[in-house]
């Protein structure tokens, strides 16, 4: 091996495969060449879309905007017996939901260089297939899959990696015409090149790669299908694409694809792999973990905003001396550089997802109430049905209140912390028992009563108002044993049963003086219908 590889930074073996050298950045690289960037997000429907190739799609997406380019949507469907029903819809309306909308893709070609599903244009990589066959840069391979399974096992035994042993590129020109002539199946295998292939990675830095560790790539599968190298390759360069912006687990293929960029004759895009997305033990998260797809999180009632913000964190940064944590998306396209983008893992946080979307939350109660209660109505019908009617004032002052004194992290969690408002509370429901027990005395009942008499000769209704009357119980001196406590608590559950949430006289307020009243009936008659046992109190 050369001897600069010694030196090298070594990557899954003790043999000098791999060399990373810094990245170095010029200054004001950032605005080259802005006009002409294009960048794809070119996702395989393999599954359901997930919070890495929800990043991989923004970062795409931000610097084309950053640059005035074009962001593109491409399917890479070549492995058709992994395609999963239903994933190419589901990448379709993820990107939708988060507002990352292509400029072009399937059924949008303003610039003609579709079609953006690689099923529709197998005859163009068969055509490129042969091209490299017909220049020496690929060769016909008829081996068995039985042979193939065999040499792996064999690599396998010796610890060792699996590496095509090349044994149909020394099949002579008569032997290869003849095998094709009987209808032999083969594939069509990548003829690496002696030396080495040097990756400039505008994140990574420079990667020298060894040639002796790199695969002789099928290209061609036998059913004439491309594998996912020669098609992004040669899609890549067809769509005129200048930036490639994918994550750290592709590094290893780029220098296949640099070797075929090299073979057909064509300038390579600039790379940008972004670091891996790590759990908070940082080991590596899967996608086949059930919390890491899209749809996960908008079930759970993730704002777009607030999804979109936290993901562009895993592995961006704003720069140093800005702390700014919290972005809409012109912000992020205004701030948005490849320089800022880390090497190291990125650990995706939840506690700091949910911080970021209640702050979008809020900020959408102060500046645009009337989404919000838009997003929140559509909770309210998922819970009480769509023929539920909605008092919109109501809706209004409670998440007036509620968006910036309560304690949540969705709008699902929110709608469980004043559902209240909406429905009267299930006295029966384990909250409302567990409170009714820490709360219930023998007097309790004659609490309730007393409250509802006052209550009822109120003319003013407001906080200070329901306050005064519920202080003046609280003081009263009647009925026996009576604590000055009692009269808030059988307040607060009467109207809510559960002991936190917003203040009792604000809630007071909001559901007005006779579904107060109504409520507080209700209750006495449940706990007049459960006593407790008098007991002796010391």
């Amino acid at each position: 091996l050369p001897k600069m590889l010694t030196r090298s930074t070594i990557f899954a073996s003790n043999s000098a495969r791999i060399r990373v050298e810094p990245r170095v950045w010029r200054r004001g690289y950032a605005q080259q060449a802005a006009p002409e960037v294009r960048t794809r997000f070119a996702p395989s429907p393999t599954g359901m879309m997930h919070v890495g190739s929800l990043r991989t799609a923004l970062f795409n997406y931000l610097w084309a905007k950053k640059n005035k380019g074009s962001f593109l949507l491409r399917i890479e469907d070549t492995d058709q017996d992994r395609i999963v029903p239903g994933a190419v819809e589901n990448i379709v309306d993820s990107l939708k939901w988060a507002s990352i909308p292509p400029d072009e893709g399937p059924g949008n070609d303003p610039k003609g260089v579709g079609p953006f599903v690689q099923s529709q244009r197998t005859a163009l990589y068969q055509q490129y297939a042969e091209k490299l066959l017909n220049e020496g840069h690929a060769y016909r391979c008829f081996c068995t899959s039985e042979r193939l399974e065999t040499m792996r096992n064999n690599a396998k035994l010796r610890g060792v990696q699996t590496l095509y042993d090349r044994f149909c590129s020394r099949l002579s020109k008569e032997d290869i015409d003849q095998k094709v002539a009987e209808g032999v199946p083969h594939t069509i295998r990548l003829k690496v090149p002696e030396g080495t292939t040097t990756l400039e990675d505008l994140v990574v830095g420079r990667v020298t790669f060894n040639n002796n560790f790199i695969d002789d790539q099928v290209l061609l599968k036998s059913d004439k299908f491309p594998t996912y190298h020669l098609a992004n390759v040669v899609d890549d360069y067809h769509m005129k694409i200048t930036h490639v912006i994918r994550g750290e687990e592709w590094l290893p293929s780029t220098p296949k694809h640099l070797i075929l960029y090299q073979a057909f004759g064509w300038p390579a895009p600039k790379f940008i792999h972004l670091p891996l997305l790590l759990n908070p033990d940082r080991s590596k998260m899967s996608k086949r973990q059930g919390d890491v797809s899209v749809d996960w999180y908008r079930e759970q009632g993730y704002l777009p905003q607030g999804m979109l913000n936290f993901v562009a964190l895993l592995g961006w940064n704003p720069g140093a001396g800005d702390n700014t944590e919290i972005f809409f998306m012109d912000q992020l396209v205004a701030k948005f550089t490849l320089e800022h983008i880390n090497k190291g893992g990125a650990v995706v946080n939840r506690n700091k997802l949910d911080w970021i979307n209640t702050e979008h939350i809020k900020l959408m109660a102060r500046d645009n109430m009337d989404q919000l209660m838009e997003l929140f109505k559509a909770v309210i019908f998922k819970n009480l049905g769509s023929d539920y009617q909605i008092d919109m004032k109501l809706l209004r002052s409670v998440l007036k209140a509620a968006c910036f004194v309560d304690r949540f992290s969705t709008l699902p969690e929110l709608y469980n912390r004043v559902v209240y408002f909406f429905v009267r509370p299930n006295l029966t429901s384990f909250d409302a028992e567990h409170f009714r027990k820490s709360m219930h005395r023998p007097h309790t009942p004659a609490v309730v009563q007393l409250l509802i008499d006052e209550l009822s000769k109120a003319e003013k209704w407001d906080r200070s108002a329901t306050l005064e009357i519920v202080t003046a119980v609280s003081k009263s001196k009647k009925p026996r044993g009576m604590r000055k406590p009692d009269p808030f608590h059988a307040v607060r559950y009467s109207l809510t049963g559960r002991r936190d949430g917003l203040e009792t006289q604000l809630i007071m307020e909001l559901l007005g003086k006779e579904e107060t009243i109504e409520r507080l009936k209700l209750a006495l008659a449940y706990l007049e219908a459960h006593p407790v046992e008098v007991t002796d109190e010391k």
